[in-house]
């Protein structure tokens, strides 16, 4: 049945039970649910609420747009100004309307409110959203309001229902622990950023975040390490045999050219083979799937960290999936792991649903970290193909497949190791071959690197077996630095560090983005990065640490337990900062100094093209007055060297050089039609057209 729909912004003069839910799609699934899609729209300042009928009451239900409410600083401090700093740490906090047209819409039901339900989503944001909601309405209804809780992980029929009928009490410690993070977020974040941004005296603002910047940090240090690292070089001796088979020899690795090549002569005739070692292995599903896990694996498909919380957070609030913001890697006993199965095995998944249920017992896999706020992330219905964007299906079957592997039986491999003599050389072939494809019919996840070296057999050797050889080599390798992280790694050193939270991570990653203090899937720091983390390190190293965030963390889920209370562990977070700040001060001037030298030689580094043809000065990347770029001599104008730029597009100074070695090459990438392309060129013989 249709909803009947008003604007209007009367009310009729009758009691009402308010439902309170985070965003407008779920409190409208929630009233046709609870009323069987028996309801009636009004808009009040411009907000839908859905109102029905249930047991004789009468009912309504409004979706908020996340916190309506936040922090702010008082009116004095709104400028930004050095000698302030020091007060703004203990100043008090003042709450500011963030969404004004949810608040007044709230007030306007507030007089009609008998009880209230919080429906938004279960975690410390969420009470943290619902108990705001609950002040507005107290303070203008002028009166205490029964307060009580939907607690749910999906919002689908039967979990929908099932919350109403169970209804609980609001856990005023996960919004405590939510508000204290607020809190301190605010204040180290306005005080530090503020002090590094007004001490450079420049127009560049430096920001600082409590799990920001140790997180920034990580991937300076590892930008260094690999800056640092000295590759060796080794040598390995490959046969090439019959039927694309590899075998190395059983050394490894040789540290001079000479020894690999003496064997190399050594290694004449047929490769025979004198013993074979065979070992079968099971290889068990993934453990179900906890945040970390998502965010990874979305990260490795192409898909970033932050986009893909988005879609999970869509998917489930249109009822397809659970919710994504959980630390289980456990299912509870009373999820109906098989009836979702049977939901959720269509179209493409029908296949699967044989697999699954063939098995004598069906025991899903286990993970190291079982809590009861919500289940692993799973399915909970078929979303049909074309239904949703290309990104959402993606994210979609990425879930499914991996909720239906955990219910899987075992694969089954065949590793072998193959000891063969070439001459008077002994080699070794390492391959494997599957036996029994189990879990991984289902779901393919990257290989890990462990497994790089073993080959795929496509049949079984046995002892006196001799393959013919095409020809050995010897190979030269060099030592590889460490790696640079991916999303999909650094979201997994955060959670392995304590930095952020399950449902904090994402963002984390997103703003070192958009702050441009990272880029790259490989990521690696700006010049602005290593700037901030340079200079952290030299005047406040605790900033960056891991430690300090970690033990805030920590008291934070003391507060949630009710161990602590918040303005105790908000007033220890002032304490700390106020520390820190009187280091600062004691070095300001040296701290503006050390930015502005450092920004001048980034702009050097970071826009450098070349070197000047006519003076020897380098040759920087610069805008005119009128806006447009161009290359010019860093002596310019005492010296008139410069040269034209194409005007659209990003531009990335390359490695390779032209012009006698004396310029490098660039890469300017744009988009047209929503088509990426990308031109390589050399500065020196670009002549100026129109664009």
């Amino acid at each position: 049945m249709s909803p009947i729909f008003h604007e209007t912004t009367k009310l009729e003069q009758e009691p009402i039970v308010l439902i309170i839910a985070e965003k407008n799609i779920v409190a409208r699934r929630i009233a046709h649910i609870l009323s069987g899609g028996r309801y009636s729209v009004k808009k009040i300042c411009g907000i839908p609420i859905y109102f029905f009928t249930l047991n004789g009451e009468k009912y309504a239900s409004i979706g908020l747009k996340g916190h309506i409410m936040d922090y702010d600083f008082p009116q004095r401090f709104r400028k930004w100004s050095l000698p302030d700093l020091k007060d703004i740490i203990w100043s008090p906090l003042i709450v500011v309307a963030r969404e004004a047209k949810h608040i007044e819409a709230l007030k306007s039901l507030a007089p009609f409110v008998k009880r209230v339900i919080v429906a938004t989503d279960y975690d410390r944001e969420g009470e943290l959203i619902g108990l705001e909601a609950v002040h507005v309405i107290k303070k203008a209804g002028k009166r205490n309001v029964e307060i009580k809780r939907m607690k749910f992980s999906a919002i689908t029929r039967e979990e929908i229902l099932r919350a109403f009928r169970n209804l609980t009490e609001i856990n005023k410690g996960l919004a405590d622990a939510a508000d204290a993070r607020r809190a301190i977020d605010l204040i180290w974040g306005a005080t530090l950023t503020r002090f590094f941004t007004l001490a450079s005296n420049t127009s560049d603002v430096y920001s600082i975040g409590r799990v920001q910047t140790p997180t920034l940090a990580l991937i300076v240090k590892r930008e260094k390490e690999i800056e640092s690292f000295v590759p060796q070089k080794y040598w390995e001796v490959v046969a090439l045999l019959e039927n694309g088979l590899k075998a190395k020899h059983k050394k490894g690795r040789f540290d001079s050219i000479e020894e690999a090549q003496r064997v190399k002569l050594r290694s004449t005739g047929l490769a025979e083979v004198f013993r074979v070692e065979k070992s079968t292995r099971k290889r068990r599903p993934p453990h179900p799937m906890d945040t970390t896990t998502f965010l990874a694996l979305s990260a490795s498909i192409g898909i970033s960290v932050d986009r893909a919380m988005k879609i999970a957070e869509d998917l489930y609030r249109l009822g397809y999936i659970s919710y994504p913001r959980t630390d289980n890697t456990v299912y509870p006993e009373s999820l109906d792991l098989i009836g979702i199965a049977k939901r959720v095995c269509k179209g493409p998944y029908a296949q699967y649903l044989q697999l699954i249920l063939s098995q004598e017992t069906i025991t899903p896999t286990r993970g190291p970290k079982e809590t009861k706020d919500h289940p692993p992330i799973h399915p909970v219905e078929y979303l049909p193909i074309g239904k949703l964007s290309k990104e959402h299906e993606a994210i979609y079957d990425l879930i499914t497949r991996y909720f239906l592997a955990t219910l899987s039986p075992p694969s089954v491999w065949e590793h072998a190791i193959v000891h063969m003599k070439i001459g008077s050389e002994e080699y070794l072939l390492k391959g494997r071959r599957l036996v029994d494809p189990g879990w991984e019919r289902i779901l393919k996840l990257i290989e890990e690197e462990s497994e790089e070296d073993e080959e795929m057999l496509k049949f079984d050797i046995v002892k006196g077996q001799k393959f013919k050889v095409h020809s050995i080599k010897v190979v030269e390798k060099k030592t590889r630095p460490p790696k640079r992280y991916t999303q999909a790694s650094l979201v997994k050193e955060m959670e392995r560090l304590g930095l952020g939270t399950k449902s904090t991570r994402h963002e984390i990653i997103r703003k070192l983005f958009s702050r441009r203090y990272v880029e790259g899937k490989y990521i690696r720091p700006t010049n602005l990065g290593r700037t901030v983390i340079e200079l952290v390190e030299k005047f406040v190293p605790i900033i960056s640490s891991s430690e300090l965030t970690r033990k805030i963390e920590k008291e934070m889920d003391e507060i949630e337990a009710g161990k602590k209370c918040k303005e105790e562990v908000i007033n220890n977070a002032r304490r700390i900062l106020k520390e820190i700040f009187e280091d600062l001060m004691k070095n300001v001037a040296l701290v503006g100094n050390s930015i502005r030298e450092s920004k001048k030689k980034d702009l050097e580094s970071s826009k450098k093209v070349g070197i000047c043809p006519k003076c020897g000065a380098p040759l920087i990347i610069a805008k005119s007055r009128r806006g447009k770029r161009f290359i010019m001599c860093i002596n310019y104008p005492k010296c008139n060297v410069t040269y034209p730029l194409p005007q659209k597009g990003r531009i990335y100074i390359l490695k390779e050089t032209c012009a006698g070695g004396k310029i490098h090459k660039i890469k300017v990438v744009w988009r047209e039609k929503g088509v990426k392309k990308e031109w390589i060129l050399c500065p020196s013989d670009y002549k100026e057209k129109s664009e």
